[in-house]
């Protein structure tokens, strides 16, 4: 029983325990993958020299790999080995082809002698990007050591320091295995390149015509996979062989760390980050900044520790994009399966390469290649998936601009009917108007005729009470004056009315002067005093000023209004004459007092045909006022009635001051 659960043990062990790695034998046909063969020694200091990895307690320090090496981003080196044999009677020199062409520092020792136990039997081959490839041996892009050929086990120990992530692939070719593989891989790697440079210029064309930042920002992630690519293959060393090495680093961590910037702005503006979405912003503006100093941090040579950062960042933006490019396609925006299908292309093959860049998971030949061919399918579907948006987009626009120019079209149409209707509403009562003016204009002139006869009448009685009392040796009545001024009045009143008549009849609006303000008081002061025998008090205005109106209609309304306040108010009362300007306005006050209050609605005394209550025992028709006003109104002002704080009745006009002469 207890040998039974000895060997359950072993069984157990031996299946969870990598075994020991065999001796690779080499394949004349075909290459011959290193995959399962390697066994790697991790030295965290980098201190490690070949002499103490070829004996003592290092040498048993190294453990078999189950693939290739993958130990993430180490800060010291790496030690990897293996054994091989080649077969009997083929090629004298084989090739042993390491990748990716990004490791800083790679040391390839080849044992030549026959004490694999003496550093002296080793040969040593200085690769990787930072020496150039004008000093190799071999002057290839990939980075190649020759390994003569054997029968007997001969073991190869290759050293790796670097910066970016410890993920060695090798495989030993013959040398017709070793021309054809480079012939292919540089007719796909100039293919891949070639995709990658029209699909940027295609998203930097319609960047610029359709002035679109969503195209740019995907022009520049493709660019700088573009640029990354360059450098991670090796296919700068063509263009430049002796400099590469010096800018190397920068071409791949750069081109990686600006693309995860590149490829959230990217993200910002296709899902709309900055509008509704702040958690989004936020985070997207988060992986901006890893981006950023990432890439900053090349310079002080901390790539390596900022770099699992932005490995993992790319891997969750990865993840989350499909989510939100579903909820897209939930909502029916334009060109969203496309966006979808792009961003789900890349994800399957996304994750396993991301984690094996980690170090998390094994590091294999199909899930590097798988990558890259995902992220050309997702360039080619992704700028399809933007055309075919801004397709959709512009016709939408196209759709609204044409029903907006309907709209317009149809407004324009009904305002121009509208106009039409308005205009001839116009012209006919432009025509009313003139014939309105035309009958007020006969019948002015018919009342002149029909006046003139009694006033002339009148005229002539008065001259013979004169020429009879001067006869007669007595004195003159005092009425006589009172009757001749009141005889000029009226014919004043007929003549200006007829002659303001007769210019609004020809040029449709009343004639106007140019006048200052206390001439007019005094005319007017002085016609009171003729007609009513009272004083009518007229403080001085300090500020002399003028006003462009027509005098005549003026003097008519400041008569009227004296008249009002004459009738209304007891005979021992003075009546006020006041006038102040006020801004741009003078203001002329007759005030009166009276023993009736202002009725509550004031208005209804402008009314026509309406008199006050305190009106009883009055001569008027209830037309003063009311005319009144509409004189005033005629010279740009206004006029109403208000009682002030002592009871009093105001009668406030206000015109506007005629603008001052330049």
């Amino acid at each position: 029983m207890a040998f039974r659960l000895l060997y359950l043990v072993f069984v157990i062990l031996s299946s969870v325990l990598p075994a020991a790695a065999a001796v690779l034998v080499a394949e004349t046909e075909q290459a011959t993958s290193l995959s399962g063969s390697l066994e790697n020694l991790v030295d965290p200091n980098g201190a490690l020299a070949l002499a103490d990895i070829l004996s003592g307690p290092e040498a048993q320090r190294f453990e078999p790999l189950p693939g290739f090496v993958n130990r993430g981003y180490l800060t010291g080196a790496s030690w990897t080995r293996f054994t091989y044999t080649t077969p009997a009677g083929g090629s004298a020199v084989w090739y042993l082809r390491l990748v990716p062409a990004i490791l800083d520092d790679v040391r390839v020792y080849v044992q030549v002698g026959q004490n694999p136990a003496s550093p002296a039997s080793y040969r040593e081959y200085q690769l990787g990007d930072h020496f150039p490839l004008a000093g190799r041996q071999l002057r290839h892009l990939d980075m190649l050591a020759p390994l003569p050929a054997t029968v007997a086990p001969r073991n190869v120990y290759i050293r790796v320091r670097t910066t970016s992530t410890h993920n060695l692939q090798a495989w030993l070719y013959s040398p017709d295995n070793l021309i054809a593989w480079s012939g292919t891989y540089a007719l796909l790697n100039g293919l891949m390149l070639g995709i990658y440079l029209v699909v940027v210029v295609v998203n930097a064309f319609y960047a610029v015509v359709a002035r679109s930042a969503l195209f740019a920002w995907y022009s520049l992630f493709v660019l700088c996979h573009f640029v990354r690519h360059m450098g991670l293959d090796g296919a700068l060393l063509a263009l430049w062989p002796t400099g590469t090495h010096h800018f190397n680093d920068w071409l791949v961590g750069g081109g990686v760390a600006l693309g995860l910037c590149a490829y959230s702005l990217f993200a910002v503006a296709l899902f709309d980050a900055r509008q509704g979405r702040p958690w989004l912003h936020r985070y997207l503006q988060a992986n901006i900044l890893i981006g950023a100093l990432t890439f900053v941090s090349i310079a002080f040579g901390w790539y390596g520790r900022l770099a699992p950062i932005m490995v993992i960042s790319f891997l969750v933006l990865s993840c989350v994009a499909p989510v939100l490019a579903l909820g897209a396609c939930r909502r029916d925006e334009p060109g969203s399966m496309l966006v979808m299908f792009g961003f789900v292309v890349v994800l399957f093959p996304a994750i396993p390469r991301l984690l094996s860049v980690l170090g998390t998971v094994p590091s294999t030949w199909v899930s590097t290649n798988a990558y890259l061919f995902g992220v050309i399918a997702q360039a080619v579907v992704m700028t399809m998936a933007l055309i075919q948006r801004l397709h959709i987009s512009q016709q939408q626009l196209l759709a609204v601009t044409r029903q907006a120019e309907a709209r317009a079209t149809e407004m324009v149409e009904d305002r121009t009917r509208e106009l039409s209707i308005k205009s001839l509403k116009l012209e006919q009562a432009l025509v009313e108007k003139q014939e309105a003016l035309e009958h007020e204009s006969r019948f002015l002139d018919m009342i002149s005729h029909e006046y003139r006869t009694p006033l002339a009448i009148i005229q002539t009685s008065i001259d013979i009470m004169e020429l009879q009392e001067q006869q007669q040796g007595r004195e003159p009545s005092p009425a006589l004056p009172r009757i001749q001024h009141a005889v000029e009045r009226l014919e004043d009143i007929i003549e200006s009315t007829r002659s303001r008549e007769q210019m609004a009849l020809r040029t449709g609006r009343h004639p106007r002067e140019r006048f200052a303000i206390t001439s007019l008081i005094s005319e007017v002061r002085a016609a009171a005093i003729d007609f009513w025998e009272r004083s009518v008090l007229c403080p001085d205005d300090p500020s002399p000023c003028e006003v462009e109106a027509n005098r005549s209609l003026l003097r008519t309304v400041l008569l009227n209004l004296l008249d009002n306040a004459m009738k209304y108010s007891p005979p021992e009362q003075p009546v006020t004459l006041r006038v102040e300007t006020v801004a741009d306005q003078v203001e002329l006050r007759v005030i009166n007092h009276t023993a009736l209050p202002l009725p509550m609605d004031i208005e209804s005394l402008f009314l026509k045909f309406h008199r006050g209550a305190n009106s009883t025992g009055t001569n008027g028709s209830g037309l003063g006022l009311h005319l009144a006003r509409g004189m005033v109104m005629q010279q740009g002002g206004s006029l109403t009635l208000m009682a002030d704080a002592a009871g009093d009745v105001v009668a406030l006009m206000k015109l506007p001051l005629a603008p001052c002469n330049t």
